[in-house]
């Protein structure tokens, strides 16, 4: 279910609907996903929305805990992120979000897959042969 509303959330910025693609997302229960915190970030930065790109960011920061995984946002996502950080006009804003961009990418929070690859990626389900099912 939460492959096929990030990929409909996907197409729904593709076609420049980052408001259609926010209210999709709201749809999915667990909003700490790769897929779906990085859709987040790059609707709110289409909106102009610049402190809950930052909110969403940071949000990776605080979950940073060295018995879990890294959480991690796409390289391409946020190359995205910093061309369009160019655009905004407040130099206070521009600066917080070049230091939280560079503050992710020198602890290792930018992974080197692509937004579509992880989008596109096959499905693996795992078999539990202790309880016949899965």
């Amino acid at each position: 279910m939460r492959r096929g509303i990030t990929f409909i959330s996907m197409l729904a910025l593709n076609q420049n609907a980052p408001q259609i693609a926010l209210e999709i997302l709201s749809n999915v229960r667990q909003q700490t996903y790769l897929t779906v915190r990085t859709l987040k970030a790059l609707a709110y930065m289409k909106l102009k929305r610049y402190d809950d790109v930052l909110s969403v960011l940071k949000s990776v920061l605080e979950i940073d805990n060295p018995m879990i995984n890294k959480q991690t946002f796409p390289v391409d996502s946020i190359e995205a992120i910093k061309e369009a950080v160019k655009d905004v006009n407040s130099k206070e804003i521009q600066a917080d979000l070049t230091k939280t961009l560079g503050f992710l990418e020198k602890h290792g929070h930018v992974s080197t897959q692509t937004l579509d690859e992880i989008l596109c990626s096959e499905i693996t389900v795992q078999v539990n042969n202790d309880r016949g099912g899965f």
